[in-house]
Formats: C-alpha cells, structure tokens, sequence
C-alpha cells in the first residue's frame, strides 16, 4: 500500500503519489502559489471561473447567481425576439387580409354594377320576347288550321293518343320526381325551354305508349286529357297540367341550378390560383347565361308569367297529335 504523500507547494496531505499527481493539475490553491492557472475546457459563463469538469461545471451553474442571472437575460431576450417574430407576422398577415378585403369589396361593387347592367338587360329582353310572342301567335293564327271534329270523333281520335290510365287525377310525385331527376342532365339544362319541354313530354306525359296530355291549339294553348274516369278535360294555358308536375320537376330544376353555380365557382377560384386572365369578367358572362336560363324555369309552371315556356310544351305537343 503507497503511503501518504504530501504536496511540497501548498503541504496539502494526499493518499498517494497517482492522487497528488491529480492535485498538482486541479487544485487551485496549490496552482495559484505556484503562479499557475487551471488548464481546463468548462468555463462558467457567468463568474468565468475555470472548472474541472463538466458535471462539476453543472452543479456549478446551479448556485451561481452570475450564471443565473445571465441565463435569464437571455430567456428574455430570446422571448423579446419570439415576440417580434409574431407580431411581425401578424402585421404581415393582417395586411394581407386587408388588401384581400378590398379585392372582395372592389367585386362586391363590380357584381353590383353588373346586376344591374344584367337587370336593364332583362327588362329589354323581356320586351323583346313580348313582341316575338305576339308575332309568333299572329303568324300561328294565319298559318295553322284546327280541325273541329263532331265530339263523337274527337273523344275516339283522342282515345288513340291520350292514356286513360295515366291521368293528371293518378299522376304518381315521387317515382316522377325520381324518374325526371334521372333523366334531366346538366347538357338539358344549357339547351333551355325547348330541351325542358320536350324532357318533360317524353319522361312524365308519355307512359305505354300514349301521352297524359295533349295541345290541340297551340295559337290559343288549349290542352286536353282525360281524367281517370274517362272524361276529357280541356285545360287552357296548361294551368292543371303544370300544377300536377311542378312537384316532379321544380325540385330536379333547382339542384341542377345549384349544381352548375358551384362548378362555376370552382372553376373561378381555380382560374384565380393559376392566374387566368380576366377571370372574374369570364365567370360573370357564365353565370348571367345560367341565371337567364333559371329565372325561366323557376316561372315555368306560374300561370301570366310562364309564356314562353307554355310556347315551347303547346309546340311540342302539338307535334305528337
């Protein structure tokens, strides 16, 4: 066993020479009388005293109130500049939104101006299509020729084209609904009132064979059907007719309307991200075509205001006789 050693510089007793080999290099006392500094890597940043090691640096830094304090300073200062960070970004963001805001409200106000070009259109075309109504009947009247037959005959010609089975008094609402949704596409939509005349004749008048109603005049829009005791009803102006399937159709009408605004929306916002040019100029011209087409189907079964549409069924069926 080695035996005690003691330090010659500072008289420090240690075990043994491979100890006093590990004070002559740590020990600061013994270090400073000898005019030496220690020779190490862990500092303490905040009373810059020279440590041994690093788990001694630690327990160090846990007491030393230079360490602590500035170790706080910087969880300030870090906090400070997170701080700017944020508020910087929601300056960045904030402006964002507002300049997006003034984008909405500079097409609020184009939307605005072009409702109400759309709206002087309107009313122009609403004239427009008097006139062409009143020429078109004018020239009915001159050109086309009704055959009255003796009662007997009529009933016996109609029998032969109008069903007795599939009557207005009978007409089933929800399989015509179902049936009409089915068959009524997006394409018959664009087509207008002639396309939505003719769906209607073929997939809700027409069932084995034989229509549920029929026009014997079209300059004076006379229909005729029969009830589901065998009676001929004649319905001026179609008014019982289109009260029987507004019900089947309407409904169909509206989802294909709704359906077409949102793609078009989507197109717009898609034209948007990939920078089109003149997109909102494009989507409105779409969209007035769409609404046009819609403010005419939604009056397709009121009677005084559903001219033009009755113009197109009274043609159609007519056709058929």
């Amino acid at each position: 066993m080695d035996a005690v050693v003691t330090c010659e510089h500072c008289k420090t007793i240690v075990k043994n020479k491979y100890v006093l080999k590990t004070h002559l290099k740590s020990n600061k006392k013994c270090l400073e009388l000898r005019g030496l500094c220690l020779e190490t890597c862990f500092t303490c940043e905040g009373c810059h005293a020279s440590i041994l090691s690093n788990s001694v640096l630690l327990s160090h830094q846990n007491i030393c109130k230079d360490y602590m304090k500035l170790h706080y300073e910087k969880l300030l200062r870090k906090q400070e500049h997170d701080y700017e960070e944020e508020t910087t970004a929601l300056k960045l963001y904030v402006s964002k939104l507002e300049t997006k805001i003034e984008q909405q409200n500079v097409e609020i106000v184009t939307k605005d101006l072009t409702i109400s070009k759309l709206e002087t259109k309107i009313e122009l075309l609403e004239k427009q299509l008097d006139e062409l109504q009143d020429r078109y009947y004018k020239m009915i009247q001159t050109t086309t020729q009704v055959v009255v037959e003796p009662s007997g005959k009529t009933v016996n010609k109609l029998r032969t084209i109008l069903s007795t089975t599939h009557t207005f008094d009978k007409f089933n609402v929800p399989k015509m609904l179902k049936k009409f949704r089915e068959k009524y596409t997006s394409e018959m939509f664009d087509k207008g009132l002639k396309a939505l005349a003719d769906t209607i004749r073929d997939e809700l008048l027409y069932l084995d064979e034989k229509f549920m109603a029929i026009c014997t005049d079209p300059s004076r829009r006379k229909f005729k059907m029969f009830d589901s005791n065998g009676n001929v009803i004649e319905d001026t102006n179609a008014i019982r007719l289109l009260e029987t399937i507004v019900d089947a159709v309407l409904p169909v009408l509206k989802e294909t309307y709704s359906s077409k605004m949102k793609k078009l929306e989507d197109e717009y916002h898609e034209d948007k991200r990939n920078g089109v040019e003149n997109a909102f100029d494009r989507n409105v011209t779409k969209c007035e075509k769409v609404d046009r087409l819609n403010i005419e189907y939604l009056f397709f079964a009121k009677h005084e205001q559903n001219t033009p549409f009755l113009e197109q069924l009274s043609i159609s069926l007519y056709k058929k006789l």
